[in-house]
């Protein structure tokens, strides 16, 4: 009785506690699968070993992915580097990015947008994979949600503490991906841009922006002192040949979404797309919406958002499939987005029709399920029981 009657005055978070336990579930379910690690993982611990015999000292040239190096370390050294506890760490990683993801979308658009675009994150094969291998792509996409959390607040609130945080955990991204590098120059440069067309924000954020600047310089004060030293491997990073190149790696990467791969790997079933076809159709009508209502902030927002994951993942030199992940928050938004606007003016065009209303319930929710159904399967079977894939995670690892 007193569940029910929990339900009933909390139907919304009891929907939200639903979609997040389905993370949950599907992140911890038979993680013991893989009781040994593949060849990339091999690689990134044994850069995690060299560094804790040298007494956690990293060379320099490894300092732009120095956070989730002594990540790994620091797990290693706890666990004896047992598969088990990175596996769980990850799945960890992958739940609080989903938690994260949805307060960031409530904060911007609305609770129904929140609810259908963490369910689409929460359940999308590729990101399960990715919470399940030992890869940085999961913190990134993490510490990305936060940053954008916490000054989306910190901006409404006008709380100078919040800028600060905002600052210093931009400043830590620094050592994490070249990403944040090159995502923090385009958003200095939109900053810019946005002070200049209204300065009343200048005015207004004076001493937050001051607060803000300072603390990002602060966190990343080592990291601008080290870069004479290895400029050349971050230039390189970002140094596709050419700008026919950087052109092809743009629609590769937009297939690789909605399409195919153009290359196998351990973090994907074959060459299939990262997201089903119910969100890739939904995404490019949410895209379409967007560009019709570009004169909401937060509409040209999450454009710019997409437009620019894409730009920094394209300019990379080396096209690895856990790159794109910067993309995924961005599309699952614009597809919930779509969802919503339909299911809101279908509601709106027939308020008393019974009839109506129940067809749209039907679509909607068999869409849905179809949706999850295909990422279940790609998981649990495609990629989880593919024989291909448990051959790649076979490979020991001793201190």
């Amino acid at each position: 009785m007193k569940l029910n009657n929990f339900i009933q005055k909390n139907q919304f978070l009891f929907l939200v506690l639903i979609v997040i336990f389905i993370g949950v579930l599907w992140r911890v379910f038979e993680i013991n699968t893989f009781k040994a690690f593949s060849a990339g993982e091999i690689t990134i611990l044994s850069t995690a070993l060299t560094t804790i015999h040298n007494h956690f000292q990293l060379a320099v040239s490894n300092l732009s992915q120095a956070v989730f190096i002594y990540f790994v370390a620091i797990i290693g050294q706890l666990s004896h580097f047992n598969p088990l506890a990175f596996r769980f760490i990850q799945a960890t990683i992958g739940i609080l990015s989903s938690v994260i993801f949805f307060l960031f979308v409530k904060s911007w658009f609305n609770k129904q947008v929140a609810l259908i675009s963490t369910l689409f994150f929460t359940t999308n094969a590729f990101l399960i994979i990715l919470s399940r291998a030992i890869d940085p792509a999961m913190l990134i996409i993490l510490l990305q949600l936060l940053i954008l959390y916490v000054l989306t607040i910190a901006f409404r609130e006008k709380n100078i503490y919040l800028f600060v945080l905002g600052g210093l955990l931009a400043g830590l991204g620094f050592y994490l991906s070249p990403f944040f590098v090159l995502s923090g120059i385009l958003i200095m440069f939109a900053g810019i841009a946005v002070v200049m067309k209204n300065k009343k924000i200048l005015a207004i954020y004076r001493y937050e922006l001051i607060a803000l600047i300072i603390s990002v310089l602060a966190a990343a004060s080592y990291y601008f002192y080290r870069l004479p030293l290895f400029y050349s491997d971050l230039f390189n990073f970002f140094n596709p040949g050419s700008i026919a190149t950087f052109y092809l790696n743009m629609g590769a990467n937009v297939l690789a979404v909605f399409s195919n791969t153009q290359t196998r790997t351990i973090l994907n079933v074959g060459t299939e797309p990262l997201v089903d076809p119910f969100i890739a159709v939904t995404f490019f009508c949410g895209v379409i919406y967007a560009l019709f209502h570009s004169n909401k902030r937060k509409y040209l927002f999450l454009m710019l958002w997409l437009l620019a994951a894409l730009i920094v993942i394209s300019l990379a030199n080396f096209q690895g499939i856990s790159n794109l992940v910067l993309l995924m928050p961005a599309l699952f938004i614009f597809s919930a987005s779509i969802l919503d606007y339909v299911l809101t003016n279908w509601t709106r065009t027939f308020p008393f029709n019974r009839s109506a209303k129940l067809v749209m319930a039907l679509i909607f929710s068999l869409f849905l399920f179809l949706s999850v159904y295909y990422n279940y399967q790609k998981f649990f079977y495609g990629w989880q029981e593919n024989q291909v894939i448990k051959s790649s995670f076979t490979k020991e690892f001793h201190e």
